[in-house]
């Protein structure tokens, strides 16, 4: 039993969200802007640490964590989301239990969920998101957690795709080494019609 199965849930949602709400992505995703002052928290490492983890090939488990409001503006001029924000993604060992830099592929899929008359839902991929190992590297966080590392995940999705005042599932996955894959569990989310306000 992983460390994530031993943990309760209200105390698995407390740790991510204390430790990870305040996530620091890579500094490539900060415009540039590279702290290098030397720190004194124990849990946030140098972007050279994060770059010298090693892969791990036997991802068990994939776990994600979302922030209440998730969306993302890229285009000021436009006050419609553009894409969203994975805070968390943790990738966990099947030697340690714990969340790892994965030696493989991650997928992000976006599913717009349809009804018919009766309210069954029918899901319908709009788009996919793959990073492998080197196009993920600007996604690591560089605050390390009790759980392990993790990622954090910043989606633009495509100008013609039309989300507005729809209903989305997002479900993330990671392909090993040897072919199999791992996946998350589905996150249902509202697209609101604008980011703020």
């Amino acid at each position: 039993m992983s460390r994530y199965q031993a943990l309760c849930p209200a105390l698995l949602l407390l740790v991510v969200t204390v430790l990870l709400a305040g996530c620091t992505p890579h500094p490539s995703q900060s415009n540039g802007n590279i702290d290098t002052a030397p720190s004194n928290d124990p849990y946030r490492m140098t972007v050279e640490e994060v770059e010298r983890m090693p892969l791990d090939p036997n991802i068990v488990e994939v776990h994600t964590h979302y922030n209440l409001f998730p969306w993302l503006q890229y285009d000021p001029s436009d006050p419609r989301p553009q894409g969203f924000m994975v805070s968390s993604l943790f990738l966990v060992s099947g030697k340690t239990g714990k969340g790892v830099f994965g030696k493989g592929t991650i997928s992000v899929k976006m599913f717009r969920v349809d009804r018919d008359e009766q309210r069954r839902e029918t899901r319908r991929l709009v788009h996919t998101w793959q990073f492998n190992p080197a196009q993920a590297l600007p996604y690591r966080a560089v605050r390390r957690t009790i759980i392990g590392e993790g990622y954090q995940l910043r989606l633009r999705w495509p100008n013609d795709i039309d989300l507005i005042e729809r209903e989305i599932v997002v479900i993330v996955e990671f392909t090993r080494p040897d072919g199999k894959t791992i996946r998350s569990g589905a996150k249902s989310l509202k697209v609101p019609i604008k980011v703020n306000g």
